[in-house]
């Protein structure tokens, strides 16, 4: 990724100073095409520094832990879901395992026990904004501190304990979301690999994906909401026992962060 990064970086940059010089030096209709290009070549990095929240394009979101032992970190978004999250929280106990839950406000607020339960079994629960809206990434400020600040309210409501960290719906990210991400006191977390878990139906292509990406210190991205629970066990049975078969250690968020 580090390569491909640096190479649109690069691109963009190249295509700017030309925009730059044409702009400069030019008239009529070619200050028009650099105008273009330059807006074209901010869009793109816009797209891109949304799109991907591995990049860090807007601000210094968390998308891994430190490598220096083999602990990854599952984590799990959308929830809590009545019909999926009770019964991964049975496998998370039977298997030992603790997890991060990044968690939608008016769904902590219909469903409280799941995440009185979570808390109460190990998990660690964090804000995941108040409705998971798609537009989110186009909220002003205050409309966007507004929602963070709900759902930290509902979490600290159901559990009583206030959240640590942020996931953006769909990692979306701007300038604005690590503002207000810091006025609440929130580290913005993204991911390493995620399984694509509600795309892929096949479990064995979702752990495939996942296996692929995963490196110590990774942060995994699955979902609990709106999941098959049945399908969903099938992917944890599976990755619990690669991982583990290849030495790593499930851990939660805040443990794999604090790894000295």
């Amino acid at each position: 990724m580090r390569h491909r990064l640096t190479r649109f970086h690069l691109s963009l940059t190249v295509s700017t100073i030309l925009a730059l010089a044409i702009l400069m030096t030019s008239s009529g209709w070619l200050r028009v095409v650099a105008l273009a290009l330059l807006v074209a070549v901010q869009s793109a990095l816009s797209a891109r520094g949304v799109m991907r929240p591995q990049w860090r394009f807007f601000g210094p979101g968390i998308c891994r832990g430190p490598t220096s032992t083999r602990r990854v970190a599952l984590t799990f978004d959308d929830g809590p879901d009545p019909t999926t999250t009770p019964s991964l929280l049975d496998f998370l106990a039977r298997r030992g395992i603790p997890a991060t839950f990044f968690c939608v406000g008016t769904r902590v607020m219909r469903h409280p026990e799941i995440c009185q339960r979570a808390l109460g079994e190990g998990h660690q629960l964090e804000n995941h904004s108040l409705g998971h809206d798609w537009r989110t990434n186009l909220f002003s400020l205050a409309r966007l501190r507004q929602d963070l600040t709900a759902a930290q309210s509902a979490l600290i409501e159901a559990t009583g304990s206030p959240p640590r960290f942020f996931r953006p719906p769909m990692g979306l990210t701007n300038l604005r979301v690590f503002q207000v991400a810091a006025e609440l006191h929130l580290r913005v977390v993204g991911w390493t690999i995620g399984g694509r878990d509600q795309r892929a139906r096949d479990p064995e292509t979702v752990v495939s994906r996942l296996l692929a990406g995963v490196s110590p210190g990774a942060i995994l991205l699955l979902h609990d909401g709106d999941q098959d629970p049945v399908r969903l066990l099938r992917i944890l049975e599976m990755l619990v026992d690669k991982l583990e078969a290849q030495g790593y250690q499930c851990v939660r968020l805040d443990t794999l962060l604090d790894t000295p």
